[in-house]
């Protein structure tokens, strides 16, 4: 979400219609932001303007192939393809797909994703297209909590016991020491709760 001039700006669009699913790049051609009331003159608009992210288009006379691989850190790994045919002067087809594995810097953390992507582009006149898109994907994510949460006590760095203390020594304070008599908690740094 984004202001401008103190006014919100509207849900998060793809080719100008609000789109709930979650956009990922291998799929983008291009990202608007329109500022102000008058972004767009029709369709889902803000006070504050817009944001949209246009899809790749099927392009005519240019023919190309993409295929782009990226590794990064915590086994990060990420494969995208980006293939355009011109299939004569009236019809292109274009697809894209990315393949991502990744680990995060927290324990049991991860995402991967796989998705593909299809458009057509149809000329039917000199001046009018008909353009058809499609896409399929699966996104499973993990995302832990960060909930960095600690009771601290001055421990002297010394003492420690051998056994169960049922009772507290009289210069506890000073040791830095105490006991939970009952009900007490176990860190489970999975999950996410204090």
């Amino acid at each position: 979400t984004y202001n401008v001039r103190g006014a919100g700006g509207g849900r998060a669009q793809r080719n100008f219609f609000i789109y709930f699913s979650p956009n990922d790049s291998y799929v983008v051609e291009r990202f608007d932001f329109g500022r102000g009331p008058n972004a767009i003159l029709f369709g889902n608009g803000g006070l504050g303007g817009v944001s949209t992210v246009t899809t790749k288009q099927a392009r005519f006379g240019n023919n190309f192939t993409e295929v782009a691989q990226t590794f990064g850190s915590w086994n990060n790994s990420r494969t995208t393809l980006d293939v355009n045919r011109a299939l004569n002067d009236r019809l292109a087809v274009r697809t894209a797909a990315v393949y991502t594995d990744t680990d995060g810097w927290r324990d049991k953390q991860f995402e991967k994703v796989r998705a593909a992507f299809l458009t057509t582009t149809f000329k039917l006149s000199l001046k009018t297209t008909l353009r058809a898109e499609g896409e399929y994907g699966e996104s499973k994510r993990n995302q832990t909590f960060t909930n960095l949460s600690d009771q601290l006590s001055g421990w002297d760095g010394k003492t420690t016991f051998t056994g169960r203390a049922d009772t507290l020594p009289s210069n506890s304070n000073a040791l830095g020491v105490t006991r939970r008599s009952t009900g007490y908690q176990v860190i489970n740094p999975f999950s996410g709760a204090d």
